[in-house]
């Protein structure tokens, strides 16, 4: 009769060692969703009830955004011109979760540490809010400079899909997320290229 005790007994103290062990996620769902509410439309309209972005008026043009003279490069002639570019997403403060969502990867590899997943299922338990059914992201996974362009680029990607693929596995639809890898690119801080905060996984709305 001693052995089941024995084996009863540790596998309950081995349960709660592994619940224990379990991390916190640094950012919470309510920390995710209030970031995702704050983020205005990119025509600065507010988000309707399902978290979506008003649809454009027919014939509205986008894609383009006139930089303001004073942002404008001189070309040399007779000052500075505004001119038109690709617009970009707009990329939200650094102080919001979405630009970092603290997922935490083995070293060099795209394999979710525990701290990642806690952190992977909290933003998904944010998107999974009936306010924001509508939303979509693009998970886009970036480096630092260390190592090679093409490896960087690999990388990034294949830690956005594993974000991607772990949402999807807990209870996201699928046809709401995208992956991106962007390598080297875009650093967050470009005077300090070797920084690890520039190694990280961002969340952008796209509507």
């Amino acid at each position: 009769m001693r052995a089941p005790i024995s084996i009863l007994i540790a596998g309950v103290v081995a349960a709660s060692v592994a619940h224990a062990q379990v991390p916190a996620p640094k950012y919470s769902p309510d920390d995710f969703a209030k970031a995702i509410g704050g983020t205005p439309c990119q025509d600065g309209q507010p988000r309707d009830a399902g978290g979506a972005c008003p649809q454009p008026a027919e014939g509205a043009t986008r894609g383009f955004t006139l930089l303001p003279q004073a942002q404008a490069p001189n070309h040399g002639h007779g000052g500075p011109t505004a001119r038109v570019q690709p617009a970009r997403p707009a990329r939200t403060s650094e102080s919001s979760p979405l630009t970092d969502l603290r997922i935490a990867f083995r070293l060099g590899s795209a394999a979710l540490l525990p701290e990642g997943e806690a952190q992977a299922r909290a933003f998904a338990e944010a998107l999974k809010d009936p306010r924001f059914s509508k939303t979509q992201f693009e998970i886009a996974g970036y480096t630092d400079i260390t190592g090679s362009a093409e490896g960087n680029l690999e990388l990034s990607n294949a830690r956005a899909e594993a974000v991607r693929a772990f949402l999807v596995a807990n209870g996201v639809d699928p046809s709401r997320l995208s992956a991106k890898g962007y390598g080297d690119h875009d650093l967050l801080h470009p005077d300090r290229p070797r920084d690890p905060s520039n190694r990280r996984v961002e969340a952008r709305l796209l509507n």
